[in-house]
This record gives structure tokens, sequence and C-alpha cells, in this order.
């Protein structure tokens, strides 16, 4: 058998593994429960309000509802990801499955690359579904031009694949909830210092380091949804935050299995 193959038959079997599981379960229900917070904010698709004797279209608001509404499910959705992978991998090894698996002749990195594709292969499925349908309601509830959305899923695909490795090789080491709690975290820092930078100049400390050296999350999506609320981003903006996520995703899968190698396996 041919070593994409193998890797294939196992990454499919880590994903029949999540959806068996409950960890899978709340996923995908986490996921509808983020596509119905979608459906309740662009409700008011159409109309007027009045604020102090003056009449408004609710439209008027779709630049900055849209991204804050698509870039808010996005996030939710990333975290659902790495909820996935921090159970991916860590409970086969506490349970034993992973030892027996490797007991066949299957290398340790295969196995962990498997799991992180089939955490992946579960969050992308339930995240992309569920923006697709935020997609469509916003262009036919706000008239918003699908692409930046498209663009927006793009991004999305690769920060899940950033905190799904960062995640799985976090539950190697720590509890499985103190790794989710430590990944919920540092998510809303790096957001929070992505989204002053686009308003303020960020430099020095804490944030300026997040800033200059840490995945750029928020700042993808922001760049995506752009055309909705500003005129764009120029090319080579955008070439430096998508090498910052490439370098990101392949550092954090590296390290992953490098870090599984070197792991005790329970007897």
């Amino acid at each position: 058998m041919s070593p994409a193959r193998k890797l294939a038959l196992l990454a499919a079997d880590a994903v029949s593994d999540g959806v068996r599981n409950r960890v899978g379960l709340f996923a995908l229900l986490f996921a509808l429960v983020v596509g119905l917070f979608a459906d309740r904010c662009t409700a008011f698709d159409a109309g007027t309000v009045m604020l102090n004797g003056r009449e408004f279209d609710v439209r008027d608001g779709a630049p900055l509802m849209g991204p804050f509404v698509f870039g808010s499910c996005a996030l939710l959705l990333v975290l659902v990801t790495g909820f996935v992978a921090c159970d991916a991998l860590a409970r086969p090894l506490s349970e034993g499955t992973a030892t027996l698996w490797l007991s066949r002749p299957i290398s340790r990195a295969s196995y962990a690359l498997s799991r992180l594709a089939g955490a992946l292969g579960l969050g992308l499925a339930a995240g992309i579904a569920v923006l697709l349908v935020v997609t469509v309601l916003l262009h036919l509830r706000l008239g918003l031009d699908p692409k930046p959305a498209l663009a927006g899923m793009a991004v999305f695909a690769v920060d899940a694949w950033i905190v799904a490795a960062v995640a799985m090789t976090l539950a190697l080491h720590l509890p499985r909830v103190v790794a989710l709690g430590a990944i919920v975290l540092a998510l809303q820092m790096v957001v929070f210092t992505n989204g002053l930078h686009t308003v303020a100049s960020v430099s020095g400390g804490l944030l300026g380091a997040i800033e200059h050296y840490g995945p750029p999350l928020g700042t993808g999506l922001i760049y995506a949804l752009a055309p909705w609320f500003a005129e764009g981003v120029s090319a080579a903006d955008w070439l430096a935050v998508v090498a910052r996520l490439v370098v990101w995703g392949a550092g954090s899968t590296a390290l992953l299995a490098i870090l599984f190698r070197r792991i005790d396996l329970p007897g």
C-alpha cells in the first residue's frame, strides 16, 4: 500500500471516529448554532428604522454588519476545529488505540498527520457548509457581493489548519480542557491585536510581537472581507499575510510530527 493511500485511510478513520464520539457530535451541533446566529443577525433583511426623527435604510449598515457576522462565524468555527483537534490525537493515546495502530507498519508522523487531517476534514466540512449559508444570507438579505466571502472561506481553512495543529500539539502535553482554554485565549489575543493594528500602530511589547511574528489569523479575514467596507488591500500586503499563514501552518504541522515522535506511548 502506498504511503498516500495509507494516510488517506487513516484520515478517513479519524473522521469516522470523530463523528462517532461526543466531541464530533458537539462540534456539528455548535456549527449549527453558529449558522442560527448568522440567520438571526441578518433577519432584518429590508425596511427602514427611525432614529432621532431620521429615517435610515437597514441596508446602509451592511458594509459593517457583513464583515462582523462573517468574521465572527468564521472564528467560532475555527475554534470548533481546534476543539475537535484537541481530542483527535490525545484521546487515542489515553485509550491505547494509538498504540495498537502504531504496532502495525505505520510511522508516528503518518499517524499524527492523519489524525490532524481527519480533525481538519470534520471541522472544515462543517465550517464551509455554515459559511456558505452565511454567504447566501448576506447576499440575499444585505446585498453583499459573495466574492469577498469566498476569499474569507479560504482564509478560514488556513486559520483552522493552524489552530488545529497547535491545539493537537498542546493536547499531547496538557489536559485537553487546558489545551482548549489556551487556544481560546490565544485566538482572542491574536485577533484583538490584528484588529487593533488595522486602526492604530502596534509596535513593541507583547502586542507588537504578536502582530509582527504571530499568525495573522484575524488580519487574513479582515483583508479578505475588506472590499465590503473599503477599497481593498494591496497585493504586497496580501502576499505578506499569505506567506506568514503558510509558514505558520507548515511549521505547526512539522512541530506536531516531531514532538509526537518523541512522546512516550503508554505501555
